[in-house]
């Protein structure tokens, strides 16, 4: 079915419908896997930023996520979320960190995670990936986009 598509119709298909599709479909496929674990993407992104930091506090997790969500007004109802389940508690200087329970989440929602990427690479060879991306950032430059992916 992908193979349908001459070259020169794919050439003349505009980047903003494809990114489109691609976000929507990638979006769809990982929230899909994610729910089966009874878990968001947000819930994911706060574990997994607030870990790699070694903890942190409200502001800064939000800034961070900022680049990342569509909506970042999810990202207090997942911290809300993380901390309901016993997964992430607050210091009384407001600093956030994982609990033991919330490093096992992380850790086997992480396994989920890295599953996804491989589902989602099949039959796509680490240099067309790196052309795809390189070529997207490029792109994005060329709209006057930040063409930078967010730290952790």
């Amino acid at each position: 079915m992908i193979d349908t598509e001459t070259d020169a119709r794919l050439l003349a298909q505009p980047i903003g419908f494809w990114s489109a599709q691609t976000h929507r479909a990638v979006a769809a496929h990982v929230r899909g896997k994610f729910a089966e674990l009874d878990v968001t993407q947000p819930l994911w992104w706060v574990l997994s930023h607030t870990e790699a930091a070694g903890g942190m506090d409200r502001d800064a997790l939000a800034a961070k996520l900022r680049d990342i969500t569509a909506d970042d007004s999810t990202i207090p109802y997942a911290v809300e979320e993380a901390r309901s389940r016993g997964w992430l508690v607050q210091s009384d200087a407001g600093r956030l960190t994982l609990t033991g329970a919330g490093r096992a989440a992380h850790a086997r929602i992480g396994e989920v995670a890295g599953s996804v990427r491989g589902e989602l690479h099949k039959g796509v060879s680490d240099e067309d990936y790196l052309l795809v991306v390189k070529t997207l950032r490029r792109i994005i430059a060329n709209a006057g986009g930040e063409a930078v992916y967010p730290e952790r």
